[in-house]
């Protein structure tokens, strides 16, 4: 109710009763206004808490709270990390050490600065090196492209200049209220069927090196579950499993066995016929083209089916492709249960 309806309401009730109208400029007027503004408060005060108490409408701390009913948990936001390569104007005498720490800004944003991991160390009588750095806050804004100049804040080396030559960990941004809520309601239709099976998948992907996990349907009397997983990146190195394993021991039923392995690759070869804009070469798409591909199929659930759709959709958002088409794809690729599809050999014709 607004503010403006309270005060007719209540000035039309006095009317009706007292037989005096409500003038605003008078003290009873003022009164009654004040009275309105803390009954409006009062009354926006109680819709926003209503809308807490429904995992559907909570925002915040308060859609956390019923996110930890079900065992889940906000995914935090992760740091970048890339490799730099140093240069130096000049050759030295002697090694120009860089130690753990060490801030480099980017140049025309200092607000976005990294730290070197540990020591970087450019020996005499060479003008380079490289050295793993770690962004000082998380978030995506992070993630500058290969290339990107940077400053060394701290140095006693005139002349020494720094960019990243590659990022090697992308980072993220705080999940978002959406997605959480999306996977808080999610783990409310996996009702339990014997095994708990909505759980422990809840429980995997709470974790953010894990993008994918399938457990197969098992029967009332079954103490075994199998459980597949898949990493979030295609070149995810982390031996992560035994860590999962160690979580999941902590948390199983009492006489459930769970044997938990990771989901097999299944390579798909890809033709692709394109024509390049101005300015662009077919080799020289090439690695956007693989990156985009490898990304999409990451994402792609186990055992799940590659829309030829989705691929389409994959390359029209790269620049520098014209037009294109996949020659040899006339229906979905299905992917065998319990795999992941992987992209195999990637192969690029002019149209």
């Amino acid at each position: 109710m607004e503010f403006t309806e309270i005060y007719n309401t209540m000035a039309n009730q006095y009317t009706e009763l007292s037989g005096y109208p409500v003038l605003e400029d008078t003290d009873l007027g003022i009164r009654m206004k004040v009275l309105a503004g803390q009954i409006h408060s009062l009354l926006s005060s109680m819709d926003w808490l209503e809308r807490q108490m429904f995992m559907d409408t909570a925002v915040g701390e308060y859609l956390d709270k019923h996110a930890e009913t079900r065992g889940l948990t906000r995914v935090p936001a992760t740091k970048a990390e890339c490799i730099v390569a140093f240069t130096l104007e000049d050759e030295q005498d002697y090694d120009v050490v860089l130690e753990a720490g060490t801030v480099l800004a980017v140049d025309g944003d200092d607000s976005i600065r990294f730290e070197l991991m540990g020591e970087m160390v450019i020996e005499a009588e060479t003008t380079g090196g490289t050295g793993a750095a770690r962004a000082l806050e998380p978030g995506t804004a992070y993630n500058v492209p290969a290339g990107t100049q940077l400053t060394v804040t701290s140095t006693s080396t005139p002349g020494i200049m720094a960019a990243v030559y590659t990022l090697a960990v992308k980072a993220s941004d705080e999940e978002t209220d959406d997605s959480l809520r999306e996977r808080l309601l999610s783990s409310c239709r996996n009702l339990s069927n014997g095994v708990n099976r909505g759980f422990y998948q809840q429980f995997l992907l709470n974790y953010s090196e894990v993008g994918n996990v399938k457990i197969p349907a098992v029967g009332d009397t079954s103490r075994t579950l199998n459980i597949y997983i898949a990493p979030k990146a295609e070149n995810f190195t982390y031996n992560y499993v035994h860590e999962l394993e160690l979580a999941l021991e902590e948390v199983r039923e009492v006489g459930l066995n769970i044997v938990l392995a990771e989901a097999e690759h299944t390579a798909f070869n890809l033709k692709v016929q394109l024509t390049a804009e101005g300015g662009y070469t077919l080799e020289g798409l090439r690695p956007a083209i693989e990156d985009a591909l490898k990304k999409f199929l990451c994402s792609v659930e186990i055992g799940g089916v590659v829309r030829i759709r989705h691929l389409y959709e994959v390359l029209n958002h790269i620049d520098g492709i014209y037009n294109f088409k996949f020659p040899e794809m006339s229906a979905d690729l299905i992917v065998d249960a319990y795999k992941i599809p992987r992209l195999g050999t990637l192969t690029l014709e002019g149209m």
